[in-house]
């Protein structure tokens, strides 16, 4: 009677989408997902989801790639999904809440001269590194009339602007002022923002029944407080406050 109450359990648990584990695959991108040790991956996003599936019962594991292969390996229903992901009609569905946004700025040398961002036409002509697989927001107008130099790395592009090889880079200031410490790099970022854009978790298709528990179980833990505690561990300030320093709605 028992084994025959699991079976039926089991085929129930199967019938509502859940896995024995959900692996998720996410690009480094400090603070939101620190890759240094793949064994132990942390950071905002990376604790918040952790706790999101494993209240709904799924054990998760999330594992370091580039943003590209992030996005194929979910459509290829090898990843079940990704951190900050596109959505892909018919193929990546996100969830309607983020927890993290991919602020935009320039930036430049420690000596360029200019001393704050008024317009993308002040880098044409200009070499800017930019990274396989972004997907950069419509302002940047798909860097034309500059010449681009495309790296995987953007701790390299960080490099390069540093040593004069590229003009600018337009990236996560939040991101490289964190990794300019850690490797010892000397750049400026110039202000206000290029753009903010929210980002969100993405899952194959073949999990869209899911979306519905994620979000709600992501919305309650956002007002249990977890969200802001998650942003005071990583960066020394609250949620509230990190959206009031960078003028984000």
């Amino acid at each position: 009677m028992k084994s025959r109450f699991f079976l039926v359990f089991l085929v129930f648990l199967t019938a509502i989408g859940f896995a024995d584990n959900f692996r998720i695959g996410y690009e480094p991108w400090v603070p939101y997902g620190d890759g240094s040790d793949p064994k132990k991956p942390k950071g905002i996003t990376v604790d918040f989801y952790r706790q999101v599936f494993e209240s709904l019962g799924h054990t998760v594991e999330f594992i370091p790639m580039p943003a590209a292969r992030c996005t194929e390996e979910v459509i290829d229903n090898r990843l079940d999904g990704a951190l900050y992901s596109p959505a892909v009609e018919g193929k990546i569905v996100l969830v309607d809440v983020s927890v993290e946004y991919w602020l935009f700025a320039a930036i430049v040398n420690k000596a360029n001269p200019l001393t704050s961002f008024t317009s993308v036409d002040e880098f044409l002509g200009k070499k800017v590194g930019t990274i396989l697989g972004y997907e950069y927001p419509e302002s940047l107008d798909g860097f034309k009339g500059m010449k681009q130099d495309v790296n995987t790395d953007p701790i390299s592009n960080l490099k390069k602007v540093a040593a004069g090889r590229i003009d600018v880079m337009f990236d996560d200031p939040v991101w490289a002022e964190i990794e300019s410490k850690l490797n010892g790099i000397e750049v400026k970022t110039l202000y206000p923002l290029v753009a903010a854009e929210p980002t969100y978790l993405g899952v194959a298709f073949k999990h869209t029944n899911l979306i519905k528990q994620i979000n709600t179980q992501a919305k309650k833990l956002i007002d249990s407080g977890l969200l802001d505690s998650l942003y005071k561990k990583y960066l020394g300030y609250g949620y509230a406050a990190f959206k009031k320093k960078y003028d984000l709605k």
